[in-house]
């Protein structure tokens, strides 16, 4: 079996493990890395080609730092279950003792102080932060509620139909159309103090009539020479 004599040159295992460092470690260095001839087929595979039985064996194989870091990166995250921040930005994590350069932010308030004690402002909420503690005030919020309907008021309504109403229903609410109708004094007693037997009497002892507004607006039709 023939022979030849080759001349390498490098640094030997022994000597990577006592005295190289990470450091020293260059992206363009090669290691011979132990590897399958081809990677997506089973190592105990074998399949005859032109008469010869072929293996997927192991050999060793050149390899650069940055692909055989990547490798084994890859590995334990694989054996591990964990993610890598190795290649992300410093800005998207923080390491221990970390020193951040934090921009100084000041806010005035525009508030009176009179404003406050007089009752038009209202505090909506108060931030501690490193014990210091600050409100969000805001001007005071006015709750209105729409006045109780008066006996005899009118409250005008856009409608194609009008639907029945039944004033002796449960879940009448006190409006009733202008017709004339007859009610009980009994269950409206303040409607029948307020108009008695003015627009009607009713059967004269148990119902009166409430007012009938009929030809309450009168259209009037412009001409072309009208101001």
């Amino acid at each position: 079996m023939a022979t030849i004599s080759v001349d390498l040159s490098g640094t030997s295992t022994y000597e990577c493990l006592s005295s190289r460092l990470i450091d020293d470690v260059e992206n363009s260095d090669f290691f011979l890395v132990s590897q399958q001839v081809l990677s997506s087929v089973s190592p105990t595979r074998r399949w005859i080609l032109r008469d010869q039985i072929l293996t997927n064996e192991l050999r060793s194989m050149r390899s650069s730092y940055e692909v055989l870091s990547s490798s084994i990166l890859e590995d334990l995250k694989k054996a591990y279950k964990f993610g890598s921040m190795a290649w992300e930005s410093s800005a998207d994590y923080s390491l221990e003792g970390h020193v951040h350069q934090y921009s100084h932010l000041s806010v005035t308030p525009t508030i009176k102080r009179s404003d406050y004690d007089a009752g038009k402002i209202s505090a909506l909420a108060t931030f501690t932060i490193n014990g210091r503690k600050s409100v969000l005030y805001c001007p005071k919020i006015g709750i209105y509620n729409l006045p109780s309907p008066y006996i005899g008021q009118l409250k005008f309504l856009g409608t194609s139909t009008l639907p029945a109403i039944d004033e002796m229903a449960e879940n009448f609410d006190g409006w009733v159309y202008p017709d004339g109708r007859e009610i009980s004094r009994e269950i409206f007693v303040d409607a029948f103090n307020a108009f008695g037997e003015d627009y009607g009497s009713g059967d004269g002892v148990k119902t009166f009539n409430i007012p009938a507004l009929s030809s309450f607006f009168k259209p009037i039709v412009l001409t072309s020479d009208a101001d």
